[in-house]
């Protein structure tokens, strides 16, 4: 059946209520020295797809740029496009908020840092559009939020687990949100623990769970709910400096799980440096 406008304002008005963390896929968040990356995110939502256009997702082009033996410049910038059947639903397609941030600390270490900021340059005017990215993205949500100016702090740790690739990754940060429309600032802790495996031969998998803490008021999900959770599982392979991925994010629980299903990314690293 048609995708019904009744449904489709009620999933707009969840996700502007729910802001998730800065970050990437679990194949871009990578502790490589320099990268391009192109990422692909289709959302199936919960009452399905219908009248909604194929190619109605999220397009995100990020790189990393070394700027020193211990530091690179991060750069992302989503862009998000919206197509109903119905036509009374407007195609619509914007840019996101630009992200920018250094990541920083020595390559051989286990520990690095990366501090970023969140620049307000989506479009105002682009409902359906900025609405239909905040799905797609999940933990991302922040991409496409009009008029928001955020901050990010965090520190990420790998280390192998044996000698036949495999290995563990954890994340920890706190973010900080100004919506100048609603004079509200956000603050959450933002958590992730990843395991994964890298074979000889460029095969990579890896599960992850990602969290979102609200430490004020404001930044919780619901009344009761001060914390959302994530799961992500993966697949890619490397050959030379190429990298393609496929990655699944499953919401775990509401206001997510009310609106989307899943979101199946597909992307492609292109590695600057061995």
């Amino acid at each position: 059946m048609a995708y019904s406008k009744l449904r489709f304002c009620a999933v707009i008005c969840i996700t502007l209520l729910s802001f998730q963390s800065f970050g990437q896929s679990p194949w871009l968040n990578n502790n490589n020295p320099g990268f391009f990356a192109f990422e692909f995110s289709k959302v199936k939502l919960s009452g399905g797809n219908d009248g909604l256009g194929f190619l109605t997702a999220v397009y995100d082009l990020s790189g990393g740029f070394s700027v020193g033996e211990k530091t690179e410049l991060i750069v992302d910038l989503p862009i998000s496009h919206f197509k109903a059947s119905e036509s009374s639903f407007p195609s619509e397609t914007t840019i996101g908020n630009l992200y920018v941030g250094i990541r920083t600390g020595d390559r051989s270490k286990p520990l690095r840092v990366e501090i970023g900021a969140s620049l307000p340059t989506t479009a105002e005017d682009k409902l359906f559009a900025s609405s239909f990215g905040t799905l797609a993205l999940l933990n991302r949500e922040e991409k496409f939020t009009p008029n928001t100016w955020g901050l990010n702090a965090k520190l990420t740790a790998e280390k192998p687990i044996n000698d036949n690739g495999l290995y563990y990754r954890v994340r920890g940060g706190l973010l900080y949100w100004k919506l100048k429309d609603f004079d509200v600032s956000l603050l959450h802790l933002d958590l992730m623990g990843q395991i994964g495996l890298r074979t000889s031969d460029g095969i990579g998998v890896l599960a992850a769970i990602n969290s979102r803490v609200g430490l004020t008021e404001d930044s919780k999900f619901g009344e009761d709910d001060a914390a959302s959770f994530l799961f992500a599982l993966g697949a890619s392979y490397r050959s030379k400096n190429f990298e393609p991925g496929l990655t699944l994010n499953v919401p775990l629980d509401d206001p997510y799980q009310d609106a989307v299903s899943n979101v199946f990314n597909v992307s492609l690293l292109f590695h600057l440096e061995d």
